[in-house]
């Protein structure tokens, strides 16, 4: 649910709109935009298209764990169990620091357990984002072809981007909630509980 506060603006005029809601809802919207583009891709004909939904999809799984991450933690430690890491986090967030920090270090820092990311959905992750990167910041890698003594120049590959169909997506989603489902259980939340948390969290059912 929403709490729209715009019109306390006649009240207090230095403040700016606002729209409040549950520590979960910027997961939530993150989520169902991913499932939106899931079922247009599911309905796509055109390979290109669905080619370039696939990519917004890469980018949105990692997006949503890092902003599980984020809030997840961050809510964590107004708990009196974790409070003593709490200007940790806070600074932490504000530099802000790297995913990949986050994900060797604040798990470790609060649970006294690191995630494993050397095997499973953790190693399947750690690739996933690897992936994003290497898409995300694009190196262009100078190729030449050469056709029959027709030579052209200044070309580049891109392969990777252009092999990706709607399975890929499937995979992406898959992983993404996977792992945020192994961040709760390395929290401390049983096997049993963890897919209600996961719900909470994310809005998705398992």
């Amino acid at each position: 649910m929403l709490f729209c506060a715009g019109d306390l603006r006649h009240y207090e005029m230095k403040t700016k709109p606002f729209i409040l809601t549950t520590p979960h809802g910027p997961i939530w919207e993150l989520v169902k935009t991913m499932q939106c583009l899931m079922q247009e891709i599911e309905n796509e004909r055109d390979e290109n298209i669905e080619r370039r939904k696939t990519v917004l999809c890469l980018y949105l799984a990692i997006l949503i764990v890092e902003t599980f991450i984020n809030i997840f933690f961050e809510r964590l430690v107004e708990n009196k169990t974790y409070s003593n890491f709490k200007n940790i986090i806070k600074m932490d967030l504000s530099k802000p620091e790297s995913l990949d920090y986050k994900v060797k270090n604040w798990p470790q820092l609060l649970f006294n357990k690191k995630l494993d990311l050397s095997q499973g959905v953790g190693q399947q992750f750690i690739l996933l984002k690897k992936f994003r990167n290497s898409q995300m910041h694009y190196r262009y890698t100078n190729e030449s072809l050469d056709l029959n003594g027709l030579k052209i120049t200044g070309l580049t590959d891109v392969y990777d981007s252009h092999k990706l169909t709607r399975k890929n997506a499937d995979e992406y989603y898959k992983i993404m909630w996977q792992f945020i489902k192994h961040i709760i259980e390395t929290s401390g939340s049983t096997q049993e509980k963890s897919p209600f948390k996961l719900q909470l969290w994310t809005s998705i059912i398992i």
